[in-house]
């Protein structure tokens, strides 16, 4: 049941996670550039080919860090809320 509830957790923080930083990202299009985001990147006829690049990076990137970063601490919040030890990492080899 407790991995249950972990991945749940993980997975509704990643997702919540990812709504928030697309509306931030639309704002943040706006006021950087004047203009609405692109609706459909692969549509050549509404979107030209910088912006279908430029905006496809962006998101993607900030969209799955967001999502990362939810999903770890969701886990560090269970991990403590569930008295788990958390998981180390090894350090790296120097």
């Amino acid at each position: 049941m407790g991995q249950l509830v972990k991945k749940f957790l993980g997975t509704a923080a990643a997702i919540v996670a990812a709504l928030l930083v697309g509306q931030l990202l639309r704002l943040g299009w706006r006021l950087v550039t004047g203009k609405k985001p692109p609706q459909d990147p692969d549509d050549p006829q509404t979107t030209n080919f910088r912006e279908a690049v430029i905006w496809s990076a962006v998101s993607g990137a900030l969209i799955g860090l967001a999502r990362v970063v939810a999903r770890r601490r969701a886990a560090q919040f269970y991990a403590k809320s569930a008295h788990e030890p958390e998981a180390t990492t090894p350090a790296a080899d120097s």
